[in-house]
């Protein structure tokens, strides 16, 4: 085998049909339709010289399997492929893959391990029935790669292949892999730990630990494992062995189980902190030993202890470390210990571990990654340097343990906390940071049509950077929520994804304008109304009012500033004395000192807006639970804002649609079904002339079009 792949998405089924005869069984034909691109950029077929054609002729396998239940896929079908023809390159023979179209028949069952023995024979008991085909495209992948780089210039990400990975992030199960025969409650086996894949951007150093638990015996070691310290950083790997019930005189319980935790050293604090924790069931409900490799998620929490007794599913609900993983096996019991497979291999069961679109973002930053450290040791040293201490490298495992030793680096009784998961991924300007304007609280004025203008404001570093000639990082909101209330309106946009250089001084100007104008239903009803001033003419700027306007860090340290954050708004417009201090000082430094000096001043009302911030390598409905910030709010008191975050009284924005409709349906409110059509039609004309007229502001002051 020179190169494997395996799918990562589902088929969409396109046809189900049934045929019956008098004389032969309803057959059942069903078309599938998959969406995969195997691309092979690293195979070079100009490697193998053409000595002798028969015996040296390269070809594709394709297997079909099918999973019904979590016991494993059912091999359903396979084909061989000859892809490859002879070419001429330099004066001498080599294989060239040969682009086209075709339609070929599949085969049933499982790949046979000698190819060259001939098409099996069908049976009326296979799912792959004579007759069936697959359909192939074969095709020059470079001019695929140049159109997704040219994309990717102008922000849109493509990972849709292997071109950001350099080794797979994740492989599926190989059902053809032999396992042992499984023993018994009361034989001996084997536990090993092999691997930690992928630790975050915030953890340094690793060490796995565990207990048994529910085994009916009192007298069971513990577990800790220390990793090679040659062995990869970001995937440490371990040698431990340990061998369970050695003289196999002891039945275990049927529910013995395992705990294991990851820990390590925040790099951030120093402090000894879990990375995550998984629980894994050693036998089967027929007391059979669960045989085999498995790639464990880690979760972030332990459930409440009423949940009792700690079980495999007893963490399904826990929210999980985004990446990471650990590699166990667990083996009958054998003289010596079994050296780890490979991981690409196939050996272990994956299944639990699939990474979905966002931790496949954050691999590929992973990967890419050269500052992260190469090595365990390398890992260990910079941890050393960081905090000033010497030692002789033959003595670096012994401090290596010592650092993660939990008697002298923990409080006595306190458990050690978990890893920040907000800072487990630094910011990568490719990825970008994804922001959404939540709500504004506590406006003053009723009856206008309100949005957010959004813009980064650099900072001073940024500033010095050279122009890249790309576009302003600015955007406005146009989609509410006509259920909240005028004086303080939701937003329903998707996230926007801006690309800012990383600097720590770096802001989000946010401006909250209103348009005062009046919207006329179109007399049919059949298309979005008329906006226009209250002297019936084009709206112009002077309709455009100033509502308030905040500011709110972007940036923590090298992570994005994750959150949601509550910020005060202020009257007026940012003035030059403001901005000029953000280039180079925190923002809540600058709005104390300018409250102090009376050059800022906050709205009457106490308004505040409310803004989700959180790293652009997690998609909408893929990222954590955002935390609460508050910070800003500090600058005054804090008790003021939330009161008018909780007040619910007032007018709600179907009242702006309603006033342009007849009483009827007035009366009868949102829930008339002419209302959500004519709610969307002003949306969208509202939001048409919004727009317009913030270009517009836009192009006067110098900023160039949205």
């Amino acid at each position: 085998m020179l190169c494997s792949k395996s799918s990562l998405s589902k088929p969409t089924l396109l046809n189900v049909s049934t045929e019956k005869t008098s004389k032969e069984a309803a057959i059942t034909e069903v078309t599938l339709k998959f969406d995969e691109n195997f691309e092979f950029e690293s195979f070079d077929t100009s490697k193998f010289n053409i000595v002798n054609p028969t015996e040296d002729q390269p070809y594709v396998m394709i297997r079909l399997l099918y999973s019904p239940t979590l016991k494993g896929p059912v091999p359903l079908g396979w084909i061989k492929i000859d892809l490859f023809h002879q070419g001429t390159m330099a004066n001498r023979l080599e294989w060239a893959p040969h682009l086209q179209s075709l339609v070929t028949v599949l085969y049933p069952g499982k790949a046979p391990d000698n190819v060259t023995d001939g098409a099996p024979a069908y049976s009326s008991t296979e799912l792959v029935q004579q007759g069936s085909e697959i359909t192939l495209d074969v095709y020059d992948p470079s001019p695929k790669k140049q159109r997704q780089r040219d994309q990717e210039t102008e922000g849109e990400r493509h990972f849709s292949s292997d071109e950001h990975f350099f080794t797979a992030p994740w492989v599926a199960h190989n059902p053809a892999v032999a396992l042992p025969h499984p023993t018994m409650l009361n034989d001996p086996f084997d536990l090993y730990i092999d691997a930690v894949r992928y630790i975050p951007d915030n953890a340094t150093i690793t060490k796995v630990t565990g207990r048994i638990l529910h085994s009916g015996r009192d007298d069971l070691p513990g577990i800790l494992a220390f990793p090679g310290l040659n062995s990869p950083a970001r995937s440490p790997e371990f040698h431990y062995c340990m061998t369970v019930n050695v003289k196999g005189r002891e039945t275990l319980d049927p529910k013995v189980s395992i705990l294991l935790r990851v820990y390590t050293i925040d790099c951030d604090t120093g402090k000894l902190v879990i990375i995550g924790c998984t629980v894994v069931s050693l036998f089967n409900e027929n007391g059979e030993l669960n045989v085999g490799g498995f790639q464990l998620r880690l979760s972030q929490e332990m459930p409440s202890k009423e949940q009792t007794p700690l079980t495999a599913s007893s963490l399904n609900h826990q929210p999980t470390v985004p990446c990471c993983s650990l590699l166990i096996r667990l083996l009958p019991h054998t003289q010596d210990p079994v050296p780890p497979p490979d991981y690409l291999s196939g050996f272990y069961f994956t299944g639990d571990s699939k990474p979905n679109q966002s931790e496949l973002e954050i691999i590929s930053s992973f990967q890419q990654d050269k500052e992260f450290p190469n090595s365990v040791g390398d890992a260990a040293a910079r941890l050393m340097t960081k905090e000033q201490t010497q030692v002789h490298p033959e003595q670096w495992m012994a401090w290596y343990k010592e650092r993660l030793g939990g008697k002298k680096h923990l409080s006595p009784h306190q458990p050690p906390a978990y890893l920040s998961v907000v800072r487990m991924v630094r910011y990568h300007q490719r990825a970008g940071i994804r922001l959404r304007i939540s709500q504004v609280y506590g406006l003053k004025e009723n009856g206008l049509y309100v949005n957010v203008f959004a813009r980064v404001l650099k900072g001073d570093n940024a500033l010095r950077l050279p122009d890249t000639g790309g576009r302003d990082e600015k955007f406005l909101t146009h989609l509410h929520d006509f259920a909240s209330l005028q004086s303080s309106p939701c937003w329903k946009d998707p996230t926007w994804v801006l690309h800012p250089c990383w600097d720590i001084h770096s802001v989000l100007l946010v401006q909250i304008f209103g348009i005062n104008v009046i919207y006329t239903r179109d007399h049919n009803g059949q298309q979005p109304g008329k906006v226009t001033s209250h002297t019936g003419e084009q709206p112009e700027l002077n309709e455009l009012l100033q509502l308030g306007w905040s500011a709110i860090p972007l940036f923590c340290g090298p992570y994005v500033k994750t959150g949601v954050h509550n910020a005060p708004l202020f009257q007026g417009s940012p003035d030059a004395e403001f901005l000029n201090y953000m280039l180079s000082h925190p923002v809540k430094y600058v709005m104390g000192k300018c409250l102090n000096e009376k050059t800022l001043k906050l709205t009457k009302e106490y308004s505040s807006i409310a803004i989700q911030v959180w790293d652009g390598h997690y998609y909408d409905d893929e990222c954590c639970d955002l935390p609460v910030i508050n910070d800003l709010l500090l600058i005054d008191k804090m008790n003021k804002f939330m009161k008018v975050q909780s007040n619910k009284k007032g007018k709600d924005m179907t009242q702006l649609v309603l006033q342009s409709l007849d009483r009827r349906i007035q009366k009868a409110g949102r829930n008339h079904p002419e209302y959500k059509r004519e709610e969307q039609f002003y949306e969208e004309a509202m939001a048409e002339t919004f727009y317009t007229l913030v270009e517009s502001a836009l192009m006067n002051a110098g900023y160039g079009p949205l």
